[in-house]
């Protein structure tokens, strides 16, 4: 069980503040690419590293949380799998920082 429960509306309000960092980043980035470009490099590596830092809290939140549904189908996709959790966490989040890196250094490449 999770040891400190965490506000609905603060997890949501930080994923809507990454989604319309992402967005406004990439609409700059038809303008001005190489402020777009690092916009969005900065945004995936602040997004992957607090993704990897608070990754156990998140596993434990979340499989606290699940209660399973009437459906046998949404009971496959949405219960908590340790594979999916290890897949996040040692390659898509280390994916997503290195994607971040680069755009960084190309964004001032580029500038």
């Amino acid at each position: 069980m999770p040891t400190k429960k965490t506000p609905k509306n603060s997890s949501r309000f930080a994923q809507w503040a990454f989604f319309d960092l992402f967005v406004l980043f990439a609409v700059l980035f038809v303008y001005k690419p190489a402020i777009g470009m690092t916009g969005i490099g900065a945004v995936m590596v602040l997004g992957s590293l607090l993704v990897l830092a608070n990754a156990p809290g998140i596993w434990e939140d979340y499989t606290g949380r699940y209660k399973p549904s009437k459906s046998a189908w949404l009971n496959r996709l949405n219960e908590p799998k340790l594979a999916y959790y290890n897949l996040n966490r040692f390659v898509l989040c280390p994916l997503i920082l290195l994607t971040g890196l680069a755009a960084i250094f190309f964004g001032f490449l580029i500038g």
